[in-house]
């Protein structure tokens, strides 16, 4: 379902965000939700565009950008767009400082502000918008998603959690980040980062350095010298340890979906998958070979790109092909995901859907099956080329030696009757 050329996390993290996904523009209006003393964030409502089975409005969504975004991101008009269509009522914020928002705020954006979220949860039971209450964040947006619920327990607003590529520990990702392969990604935020101290320094002053690559080379370097103080910690680290979401979640007492992808340049998928089934098992990890960091790009029938995260995501009560019965078992046939859907699996793997490995060998049907748990030609013949090679090692039948076949073009490699 990925297009061709679009192969490895970076290139499918720099294209999903530099390129725009053809939606319809989104009817919304504007609200401002005063989230502390002189401090207010923008929010834009919009309502379903889709009805659901029973005619009535199947909850309400609130989407979280992730640092250095806005609510008119991509993915985040992907996600408004699929949840109006399937009949919910959703409402997009802009964090502190982003969206061009530096105005409406005396403070400065910290991830520790996820209180800003119940927030605006409060507004949407005041305004009487229908239950249950989702929060959709991505990135740092999903950090604070699960913070805030974390921290919230039973008294948190929001009824469920869907969290893709969530930047759980920030240790971590600051040193991913910072290796040098990811130095693309580091001048980006951080050139993000000054400019809107920069803008907010036009308005009103801000202690600290000049807002410029040449003193401040690292968002570690930022968070030192602007978001740290301004939040109120000692220091950086005190910071990055009161943000990080990872260690609260087994204070969640309600659902969580986390998405995320194996070759994400900066979030590891090891630091996700560990948190599988915490809050006793309020928490579901979902891995994808291919995605980067909010990316998710495919191709669909009519061949625009798409979100497909956002075709994935489990809207409950809406169903999802994630996280079983309490979500509602698999989506409808209108709103299934494309093939990628199939290498999206939970850590604890399941039985692979192939013929057991001491069989003789592979037949068409474990071929067939490998086709259709992959999502593309290439990976197709890579699984059968493993299972062959599996299957065959455990045959109790010799294996009859050939000369490698050379090819035009190509690296010799041995014919299939010599593999094992």
């Amino acid at each position: 379902p990925f297009p061709w050329w679009m192969r490895g996390g970076h290139l499918e993290t720099i294209l999903a965000s530099a390129l725009p996904l053809p939606i319809a523009p989104i009817e919304a209006e504007r609200r401002l939700v005063e989230v502390a003393p002189g401090s207010n964030v923008e929010t834009f409502w919009s309502r379903p565009s889709g009805a659901s089975p029973h005619g009535q409005p199947r909850g309400s969504l609130l989407v979280v950008h992730g640092l250095g975004g806005s609510a008119t991101r991509p993915h985040v008009l992907a996600t408004t767009d699929e949840a109006r269509r399937r009949g919910w009522h959703v409402v997009r914020v802009n964090l502190r400082n982003h969206g061009g928002t530096e105005a409406l705020s005396s403070t400065l954006f910290s991830a520790v502000q996820s209180d800003d979220l119940g927030t605006v949860l409060a507004a949407m039971e005041e305004s009487g918008l229908p239950r249950p209450f989702v929060v959709a964040g991505a990135s740092l947006g999903a950090n604070m998603a699960l913070r805030y619920a974390a921290l919230e327990g039973e008294a948190s607003r929001a009824d469920a959690i869907i969290a893709v590529n969530p930047a759980l520990d920030f240790f971590v990702i600051e040193r991913q980040i910072h290796r040098p392969s990811n130095l693309v990604y580091r001048l980006n935020f951080v050139l993000g980062l000054c400019a809107m101290v920069n803008t907010i320094r036009a308005l009103r002053p801000i202690p600290g350095p000049p807002a410029d690559l040449r003193h401040i080379r690292s968002i570690r370097e930022f968070d030192h010298h602007f978001t740290a103080p301004a939040a109120g910690f000692e220091d950086v680290d005190a910071y990055y340890r009161a943000a990080a979401a990872g260690p609260l979640l087994d204070g969640l007492r309600v659902p969580a979906f986390i998405l995320t992808a194996r070759n994400d340049p900066f979030v590891p998928a090891a630091l996700i998958e560990r948190h599988h089934g915490a809050a006793g098992g309020r928490v579901q990890v979902a891995l994808t070979d291919r995605g980067g960091h909010v990316g998710y790009r495919v191709r669909g029938a009519d061949g625009d790109a798409r979100f497909w995260a956002a075709l994935s995501l489990p809207f409950p009560p809406a169903p999802s092909p994630f996280m079983g019965e309490g979500w509602g078992g698999g989506l409808p046939h209108e709103h299934q995901a494309p093939p990628i859907a199939a290498s999206c699996r939970r850590p604890q793997r399941q039985a692979p859907l192939s013929t057991p490995r001491d069989a003789e060998a592979p037949s068409s049907r474990t071929k067939e099956a490998a086709w259709t748990r992959s999502g593309s030609r290439w990976s197709a013949s890579r699984q059968y080329r493993r299972r062959y090679r599996s299957s065959s090692s455990t045959s109790s039948a010799p294996s009859t030696p050939t000369r490698p076949v050379a090819h035009p073009g190509r690296s010799s490699r041995t014919s299939p009757r010599s593999r094992g």
